[in-house]
């Protein structure tokens, strides 16, 4: 009695699993179909188009940071006197030098201010407007080696004052400086930056490079 009461049992919910088995497979095809029906139709490209981007300009000038483009060898005396009074301000004694000063003054353009705004470029026509940061003046330095003491004279009463030879050298610095500046320094460090920085356009192929000067 057992048995028979209890294979109809299980024969209805094997088919009821079945059922809904069917019901979903049916539902996920028709849901899959209607999307392939409703996404549109997309055609192949009939062309393609491949950038060749020219390497960048301004990275590359970048690159050579700080162009030191010319050095001026000087040579400055300085005559300093130091003069002070003595015995209740009746005596007025000196202490005096004379430095020989060697020195060497650096200039160059530091393009690491070159923005891209400085930088024009027609790819196609493979032409380039660079427009370059002004010369500055990158160190005024003493030769120690060469500078010396030519002559040192301190009257009996004075005192030799162990600053002068320090500051006749500080003096010789800035001699020097103004004096690459007064012999056109910079206008040498431009020039030479300028054709430094357009062979190397050149190099990168380019045909037609036109290197400026910002005005300041």
């Amino acid at each position: 009695m057992t048995p028979s009461t209890r294979a109809p049992k299980a024969g209805r919910s094997t088919l009821r699993t079945f059922g809904w088995l069917s019901v979903f497979a049916a539902l996920s095809a028709i849901s899959y179909f209607a999307g392939q029906r409703a996404r549109p139709e997309q055609e192949p490209p009939k062309s393609v188009v491949v950038e060749h981007p020219m390497p960048s300009v301004v990275l590359a000038v970048q690159s050579l940071a700080r162009l030191q483009s010319v050095s001026f060898h000087m040579e400055r005396i300085v005559d300093l006197t130091k003069k002070e009074q003595t015995l209740w301000g009746l005596v007025e004694t000196s202490d005096n030098i004379l430095l020989v000063a060697v020195g060497d003054v650096t200039a160059g353009i530091d393009l690491g201010k070159l923005r891209h705004e400085n930088v024009i470029v027609d790819a196609a026509a493979k032409k380039v407007k660079i427009v370059l940061p002004p010369a500055e003046v990158f160190a005024a330095r003493l030769d120690n080696d060469r500078t010396y003491v030519h002559s040192r004279k301190t009257d009996p009463l004075s005192k030799n004052d162990a600053q002068l030879e320090t500051e006749a050298r500080k003096r010789a610095e800035r001699a020097i400086h103004q004096g690459a500046l007064d012999a056109g320094i910079l206008q040498h460090a431009q020039d030479s930056a300028s054709s430094t920085v357009r062979s190397l356009a050149l190099s990168l192929g380019y045909q037609v490079v036109i290197v400026e000067t910002q005005r300041e």
